[in-house]
């Protein structure tokens, strides 16, 4: 609600510095929170168990979740914002290839081990961050393009 509140009181730049701070907060946070849980693995696993088999199965997969949070950040912010903008079909069409993407890794090999599973849904989320992220600097109604193209619309009337 944040970025349609400041488009509708303060208009399209100070709408777009408002995407751009959240953009920035969330790869911050993310990179943090990915950072910490790297780091803190280690010294979690054994809290959970004391067999040295299942530390081992349970390694790759949280470093997998550790990278998913620097994935998402900006992820949950392109979602939120364009749901916020009401770009729904945009939305429903990257989510739609996503989805055919996840469900294609899930159906390979990668589908038949946990490790494959969260590979399969860090290629998702990676795909889902880009694809909003394309879509936020160069379709959006918040685009630099857009933006600038109703700036000079409006000079020249």
């Amino acid at each position: 609600a944040i970025i349609p509140s400041e488009l509708a009181k303060s208009g399209d730049r100070k709408a777009q510095n408002v995407a751009d701070r959240l953009f920035g907060w969330s790869m911050l946070t993310g990179l943090t929170l990915g950072l910490l849980q790297y780091f803190a693995v280690p010294h979690l696993i054994p809290l959970f168990t004391t067999l040295p088999a299942v530390q081992e199965a349970v390694r790759k997969p949280a470093v997998i979740s550790a990278i998913l949070h620097v994935v998402n950040g900006p992820r949950f912010v392109g979602e939120g914002q364009m749901i916020g903008l009401k770009s729904f079909r945009e939305l429903t069409a990257i989510t739609c290839v996503g989805m055919c993407i996840l469900l294609g890794f899930l159906k390979s090999s990668l589908g038949q081990s946990l490790e494959g599973v969260m590979i399969s849904n860090l290629i998702f989320c990676s795909y889902q961050t880009v694809a909003l992220l394309i879509h936020y600097f160069m379709f959006g109604k918040l685009s630099r393009k857009r933006i600038q193209q109703h700036t000079n619309d409006a000079k020249s009337q």
